[in-house]
């Protein structure tokens, strides 16, 4: 009985954790983050995220491509890390 509760409380912790996360991802309008439609909770074993269409794909994706074709300079990196900044704020 002990571990059927610390596993509910665990599992409402982390949905509380994750609607803000989503609230706050929801209010970010900034052309370098892709659009937070949606998300649904209804199911603790199917949980969905909806965002806008990235066109030329993730940034994981987008990155490791690059890396493919070219090393990534200090410059390229300190730019993104600027706009990423920009875009939080």
């Amino acid at each position: 009985r002990v571990d059927v509760e610390a596993d509910e409380e665990e599992l409402q912790k982390f949905l509380r954790d994750l609607r803000n996360e989503m609230d706050l991802l929801e209010k970010l309008r900034h052309p370098n983050i892709v659009l937070l439609i949606g998300y649904s909770t209804i199911s603790t074993d199917k949980l969905a995220i909806i965002t806008e269409y990235a066109r030329l794909g993730g940034l994981s994706g987008f990155i490791h491509v690059k890396m493919r074709k070219e090393e990534i300079g200090f410059d390229l990196k300190k730019k993104w890390m600027r706009e990423i900044g920009q875009a939080l704020l």
